[in-house]
């Protein structure tokens, strides 16, 4: 939140400079629902739980290069010392299901969208569509509860790429509603795996691999009240 805060405070500040005569920039929050599904491995097998959240809120800054196109940066509230189960950043997560282990995960995403208005005004409402790259970074660490047990680490980061219809509720001259649905195209994510077990050598103690994948099933809907200051 503190990161957060300072981010509005930072664009709050300079955003004006920023700006030439006919540009303008608004200031946005979103509310969130996602639905996705968590992976869960245990000594048995793995099991998914498919999750539906409707709780997660999100900041964004957008600049209004011309009356046609827009550029949106948004921050998602950063998530630290999360469990499993308090994790709400949306993305197919796979976790340890084992007693012996402690999970705790730290998550940052920004997404980056270009919207471009592809109708015009029809009394108070534009439809426009968005493509967008959604950066990310989140680590995953094993604390081991007993003593013959050693700390693992999983460090995830990547970028998922989407398309987005929007419809825009201009519900004054500077106030807009903007409801979307990102649909999900392509994500990679590269994993980086280390062990503290001093008996792993090699390869094995410090891995990396690459995931690729076409449409993932991940799909959030999102309504946003926006400023605009110029």
């Amino acid at each position: 939140m503190k990161q957060l805060s300072s981010l509005f405070f930072f664009f709050l500040v300079f955003s004006p400079t920023f700006a030439q005569k006919e540009d303008t920039w608004s200031i946005k929050v979103y509310h969130n629902t996602d639905i996705y599904n968590k992976q869960y491995i245990n000594a048995t097998g793995e099991r998914n739980e498919s999750v539906f959240q409707a709780n997660r809120f999100s900041l964004a800054i957008q600049y209004h290069a011309d009356r046609k196109f827009t550029h949106e940066i948004e921050v998602f509230l950063p998530e630290t010392n999360k469990s499993a189960d308090e994790l709400r950043f949306p993305f197919r997560h796979s976790f340890t299901e084992n007693p012996d282990y402690k999970v705790s995960v730290d998550a940052y995403a920004v997404r980056y969208e270009v919207i471009e208005r592809i109708s015009r005004k029809n009394g108070n409402i534009t439809f426009h569509t968005g493509l967008s790259v959604n950066p990310f970074y989140y680590t995953i660490t094993n604390e081991p509860q007993i003593t013959f047990l050693y700390k693992e680490r999983f460090t995830n980061f990547g970028f998922t790429v989407a398309l987005a219809p929007h419809i825009k509720f201009h519900l004054s001259d500077r106030v807009r509603l903007n409801v979307n649905i990102p649909i999900s195209l392509y994500t990679l994510r590269v994993e980086e795996f280390k062990s503290d077990d001093p008996r792993v050598s090699g390869p094995s103690k410090q891995e990396q691999k690459a995931n690729h994948r076409l449409l993932p099933n991940v799909y959030s809907l999102r309504i946003g009240l926006s400023y605009q200051f110029n």
